[in-house]
């Protein structure tokens, strides 16, 4: 494995740092740890993808859909993993409630049903 030069991670790491900082979680992209989290974040946030994904989302529960975040993502044709953060944004700002209800995803395990706030 190469190792990158400390100058190279050190402005990596300050592009993000500048890419969120101004529209911290939830009113943009979260991450856990910098490296290829922050790297994603800070990507799908530069191309204007999550804000879209983020106003389509929120577009079909006020429509006053009760949903799963993974029926969401086959609605839109989307990743799960695109979907998934969007959903938890939403929630985080208040604009989606559970409903109380669990459904089974494609993976077997159950997930929250949502609404709109």
């Amino acid at each position: 494995m190469q190792t990158l030069p400390s100058e190279s991670i050190e402005q990596a790491q300050d592009s993000v740092r500048c890419a969120t900082e101004h529209s911290a979680y939830p009113h943009a992209a979260g991450y856990k740890a910098v490296g290829t989290s922050s790297d994603a974040a800070a990507g799908i946030e530069s191309t204007g993808k999550a804000q879209r994904l983020r106003e389509a989302v929120a577009a079909i529960y006020a429509t006053g859909v009760e949903a799963t975040a993974d029926e969401i993502a086959e609605a839109l044709g989307e990743s799960i993993l695109a979907i998934r953060p969007r959903v938890s944004e939403l929630h985080t700002k208040g604009k989606l409630v559970e409903t109380g209800e669990r459904r089974r995803s494609d993976g077997g395990r159950y997930a929250h049903v949502w609404k709109a706030a």
